[in-house]
């Protein structure tokens, strides 16, 4: 039924009889009504993926910034681990020194 009224709509014909064009008719409202309904429950889809790709953004960007105070916090840690251990061996250095100075007196 579907192929046969759409070759006559595509070559300009007209139905057979009215109950053909009547059938034809239902056809169409039950394919419209149907990609109506696809395009409805699509729409909904794609805005609650829209949605949940906002959160993700929003969790990403806290994720982020936690992660990041942590490394820096952690950095600056052992930058002064670091400073702390550089002055030591500076100390002992300059002390190593003196003792080999007063050995060689």
């Amino acid at each position: 039924m579907k192929a046969e009224a759409e070759k006559c709509l595509a070559q300009g014909e007209k139905f057979e009889d009215e109950k053909a064009e009547f059938e034809y008719a239902i056809y169409a409202k039950e394919e419209v009504v149907s990609k109506m309904q696809s395009f409805e429950r699509l729409k909904a889809e794609a805005e609650k993926c829209l949605a949940q790709s906002e959160k993700f953004k929003y969790e990403k960007a806290e994720f982020e910034s936690a992660v990041h105070a942590k490394f820096v916090g952690a950095l600056n840690s052992k930058k002064v681990k670091f400073r702390e251990l550089r002055d030591q061996f500076s100390k002992l250095k300059t002390s190593g020194k003196l003792l080999q100075k007063e050995e060689v007196h």
